[in-house]
């Protein structure tokens, strides 16, 4: 172990929440194997049960997420709507913005105050570009966290870099970066005919912009860049990009059609197109895709499929290494749900959030997690105890002490009751948890030199 790592601490925190296995981990080291997956609540901030969720961003040192919980009925054409804004960070969730609407027709009412519409966050998570809606006026914001002061835009938002400096968006001049520090803007192009226009992905400096514009039915990738200005990338036959790029906008991930499959790809102006394996664990797959790139572009995520329909989430490194998903969250049993997608990623690919299928409720809630590539460092895992209920199961390294905490809120920690401090013996240990504590406690290992 790396000497600078003796003086420093490892926290790792879990909750046993019903039939779902739930892992926090905020490890304070540069060991990267300490991994988590928690299921974040579907809960509305007035404690509603959501009908939608969604997972809007997460920052690029992957400490920080962004999402929104949805609440919609309709009882004769007048549509009732709660959504909520959150941010988590360190394990706690934090209201950012709340808003109660209701429809008739298409006239909404406010109830209280404008409706919102995050939509991004910058690499250290401070702050967080939105949008307000009311009587038709649209106003663009940055919100720093986590004190919530809000700076008013002179933009619609699109997306920021990961620097924080430039602010992506449209007014009356087209396409435009914006420079909050001290109000230059900078017009990129505009595009008369351009009746969509989005942007997907931003490089880090805010140099090189990545979207999608035309009209319906010939909507095309555009790339702009501070040295070469607007172009429209011309990709090879059959490749298709999907809407992700790395940080310093190389490389697009993607698939190409060969055949009848479809074989996951990514493409970069200087290398062209390289194909990424579709053999998983010896089985040939036939096809898949490549659906999103980490920031610093050495990790691609997606999907391979087989004929009969079976679905796998992988990951490749870009040296064509392909995963499964699942065995890279090492410390949780997926056995009792099943991880759909993944809609974010950090720069280093390490912290990953999506969505997640949870029996017995049939509904997809949105999870983040931790990767740990194999080999590098110790497993932490929860497991069924003979008899019933669950044990928490790593190795206690010599040198090292380890004690169970528990709390009920992620905060306000004490010693577990009965479960004594462990001193590391280079042996594996697996803890009991205490019962009844299901759905109620979190527990956390504090491990100390």
């Amino acid at each position: 172990m790396n000497p600078i790592s003796r003086t420093l601490f490892i926290i790792i925190t879990l909750a046993v929440m019903g039939s779902g296995l739930v892992l926090l981990a905020a490890p304070i080291t540069p060991d990267p194997a300490d991994c988590h997956l928690t299921v974040l609540p579907s809960t509305t901030s007035t404690g509603v049960l959501a009908t939608e969720t969604s997972l809007v961003a997460l920052s690029g040192d992957g400490k920080t997420a962004l999402y929104s919980t949805r609440f919609q009925t309709n009882s004769e054409g007048t549509f009732h709507i709660l959504q909520d804004e959150f941010f988590v960070r360190d394990g706690i969730r934090t209201l950012l913005t709340h808003y109660d609407t209701t429809y008739s027709g298409n006239e909404p009412r406010y109830l209280n105050g404008p409706s919102w519409n995050s939509v991004d966050l910058p690499f250290d998570g401070s702050f967080v570009a939105t949008e307000s809606f009311s009587d038709s006026a649209q106003q663009g914001w940055l919100l720093t966290l986590p004190d919530v002061t809000r700076t008013a835009l002179p933009l619609a938002v699109f997306k920021l870099s990961g620097s924080g400096v430039w602010v992506i968006g449209v007014n009356s001049n087209g396409l435009v970066r914006f420079r909050p520090q001290d109000g230059h803007t900078e017009v990129l192009f505009k595009d008369t005919n351009a009746v969509n226009l989005s942007v997907f992905s931003v490089s880090y400096a805010g140099d090189t912009v990545y979207g999608i514009s035309g009209r319906s039915g010939n909507v095309k990738v555009f790339r702009w860049t501070a040295t070469e200005g607007f172009s429209r990338p011309t990709f090879p036959e059959g490749f298709v990009p999907s809407y992700s790029t790395d940080a310093v906008g190389e490389f697009l991930p993607g698939y190409v059609h060969v055949g009848d499959n479809l074989i996951p790809a990514y493409w970069s102006q200087r290398g062209g197109l390289v194909k990424l394996t579709t053999v998983l664990n010896g089985m040939g797959t036939g096809s898949g895709m490549a659906k999103l790139i980490s920031g610093d572009g050495q990790l691609l995520f997606g999907t391979l499929g087989r004929f009969d329909g079976a679905q796998y989430r992988v990951v490749w490194t870009r040296g064509g290494t392909v995963y499964p998903l699942e065995s890279l969250i090492r410390g949780v049993d997926l056995q009792s749900g099943d991880l759909t997608s993944v809609t974010v990623v950090s720069h280093d690919g390490r912290a990953i959030g999506g969505e997640f299928y949870q029996p017995p409720y049939f509904t997809n809630h949105l999870y983040l997690a931790n990767l740990a590539l194999p080999g590098e460092g110790p497993r932490v895992a929860l497991r069924p105890a003979a008899g019933g209920g669950r044990t928490l199961n790593f190795h206690a390294k010599t040198g090292f002490h380890y004690q169970v905490q528990s709390s009920t809120k992620l905060g306000g920690w004490a010693p577990a009751a009965a479960i004594p401090k462990i001193t590391g013996d280079d042996a594996d240990h697996a803890v009991p948890l205490p019962p009844g504590s299901e759905g109620t406690t979190f527990f956390r290992i504090l491990v100390s030199p």
